[in-house]
């Protein structure tokens, strides 16, 4: 995130998700962290808490729409343990039971206007010490920030944890503008 914005709080009832409102110069983005822990729950709680969270993230962007008086872009980046072959690629295919675990996700993303940002089949988890590995984080993003993206991958370092550290970079009227500024040295100065 960069310093120069403008960063609201958008309350949202779940104690795993947050979601910050921002402002970004020329836009207003909708900005979400979500979790969802396989703590071995049935089927039936696994799909009414994915269920919570999806109402929650509406509720909060709904919210933020009332508070800007206007349209507002949303990123989510979620960890919800979900498979789907939109995201998770052809390998989902083999794992039949998993296959639908993914649907109310894609239902959402639908009724959002959301696409993923991350390239399909990107691992985002591996196993320490099996050849485990598969795509359960999520990167979605609304019309809005898919035409500003400029990248969307996993980050060059490896901090050393079983999720892949996803690093993302956007244009906006802000950073565009520092761009066009540019800074002076005046320590190189002769």
């Amino acid at each position: 995130m960069h310093v120069h914005l403008e960063a609201t709080q958008i309350p949202v009832e779940c104690p795993d998700t947050t979601a910050v409102l921002l402002d970004t110069g020329d836009a207003h983005l909708l900005l979400v962290a979500s979790y969802e822990p396989r703590d071995g729950a049935g089927k039936a709680e696994k799909e009414e808490a994915i269920r919570e969270r999806i109402e929650n993230i509406t509720e909060a962007r709904r919210r933020a729409g009332e508070e800007v008086r206007g349209a507002v872009n949303i990123l989510i980046c979620a960890d919800w343990n979900r498979y789907h072959p939109l995201w998770g690629g052809p390998e989902v295919l083999q794992q039949r039971e998993r296959i639908k675990e993914g649907e109310q996700i894609v239902s959402f993303m639908h009724q959002m206007g959301l696409q993923s940002l991350l390239a399909v089949g990107t691992p985002t988890w591996e196993h320490a010490t099996l050849d485990q590995r598969s795509t359960i984080d999520l990167v979605l993003g609304s019309e809005g920030i898919q035409d500003k993206l400029i990248t969307c991958g996993i980050h060059e370092i490896d901090h050393r944890s079983d999720h892949k550290a996803i690093a993302m970079k956007m244009r906006s009227a802000q950073s565009d503008n520092l761009q066009r500024k540019g800074k002076r040295l005046y320590y190189d100065a002769d």
